[in-house]
């Protein structure tokens, strides 16, 4: 369970440096989708994941296609619903 917090702390950390340095330098914010695709992978493993303290192998394949799954949800979001 040390590896959850650990993880998570140093995503916020890192996601705080990186929001504070695109405030300092005025930049524009144009990644939604990829952000939208990003948090839904993330709900889905972690749903995967829920009960599990080790991963089993038949969540291999499940983990595998979050990521072709994640990149067709980009091109959907900015094609079809036109999410920039």
């Amino acid at each position: 369970m040390q590896v959850y917090g650990a993880v998570t702390m140093n995503n916020t950390m890192c996601f705080a440096v990186f929001m504070a340095i695109m405030a300092f330098r005025g930049l524009e914010w144009n990644f939604s989708a990829e952000v939208v695709s990003m948090v839904a992978s993330i709900w889905l493993m972690s749903f995967l994941c829920l009960r599990a303290c080790t991963f089993p192998l038949w969540m291999a394949p499940a983990v595998m296609l979050l990521y072709p799954a994640s990149l067709g949800l980009i091109i959907f979001l900015e094609k079809v619903v036109g999410l920039d």
